[in-house]
């Protein structure tokens, strides 16, 4: 096995999505998994205060000893929870990512379509 098999073996093949109104409320269901086995979705629209999202997000993501994680942060039109912004949704997004998590997916082609251009202006290294 060449370090390619060894990087694979370490990238979960099965998220488990998290949900609830606080960050303590996905920690505690994020605690219960064995988040070697599984990453973790974080469905962020369903947070009603994004206030030090990013800060809060990356201790609790060193807490879980960083799991692979995907944040999501669904509008209501694509069958999510958030009522912000595209904007606002995407500065969300980009804390996530900021704070630790791997990526980020959007169930809406629209959302994605009105910011493509503009994702740069809100992905800034610490």
């Amino acid at each position: 096995m060449g370090d390619d098999s060894l990087a694979k073996l370490t990238t979960p093949r099965i998220f488990v999505t998290l949900a609830g109104s606080s960050l303590a409320a996905l920690e505690a269901q994020g605690g219960r998994l064995s988040t070697a086995a599984a990453g973790l979705e974080l469905r962020l629209d369903y947070l009603p205060d994004f206030t030090q999202l990013e800060a809060s997000l990356h201790q609790m993501l060193v807490r879980l000893h960083m799991p692979q994680v995907i944040a999501t942060c669904r509008r209501q039109e694509a069958g999510g929870a958030y009522k912000g912004s595209v904007a606002q949704q995407a500065a969300v997004l980009a804390a996530a990512v900021r704070a630790g998590s791997s990526g980020w997916t959007s169930s809406s082609s629209r959302s994605r379509k009105r910011v493509r251009s503009s994702w740069g202006n809100f992905i800034r290294p610490r």
